[in-house]
């Protein structure tokens, strides 16, 4: 019998606080005895404590296009292969990310099989979107924002507050 297992999805940097702060802080962990973690994460942006971490590539390049399509295309192909043999291996009930854009291509997936996704648009937006969060407000079943003035900027968010 395949185990339950939730992905967590996130990057490095604010990304990687916010979801330590989510699953850690919060003692999601301990709190949920029949579901497992798998984490999905830029390198160096693991979190403890979770059942096991598959370390991807940026989706982009921050600074140069060019190398930003080769970053996008070798994380395509590297995230399909990965999801299907999670897909293959686990039972999955859920997708939770705090991003970047590493989470599209397995959100995506997850809804096109029926399971939940859960998106928290990163604290560090006031006044405009993320790449991300255009993307994933259409994508995801619940669509969190962490600042009030968000609201009229994401139609449908759920305010939640600070993580």
């Amino acid at each position: 019998m395949k185990e339950n297992i939730i992905l967590l999805v996130n990057g490095v940097g604010g990304h990687k606080e916010q979801m330590n702060r989510l699953v850690i802080g919060n003692r999601l962990l301990e709190k949920t005895s029949n579901v497992k973690y798998i984490q999905i994460c830029e390198y160096g942006a693991s979190i403890e404590g979770v059942f096991k971490t598959y370390e991807v590539m940026p989706s982009r390049d921050k600074y140069s296009k060019i190398i930003s399509i080769y970053y996008f295309l070798k994380s395509i192909i590297k995230s399909l292969l990965l999801i299907v043999h999670l897909l293959n291996k686990y039972k999955i009930v859920g997708l939770l990310s705090t991003g970047p854009g590493i989470v599209i291509l397995p959100a995506i997936i997850m809804r096109l099989f029926g399971i939940k996704v859960v998106f928290i648009e990163t604290w560090s937006r006031f006044t405009s979107k993320s790449y991300t969060g255009m993307f994933m407000h259409k994508i995801a079943n619940k669509f969190y924002i962490q600042n009030k003035s968000l609201e009229e900027i994401y139609i449908n968010s759920i305010y939640a507050g600070r993580l």
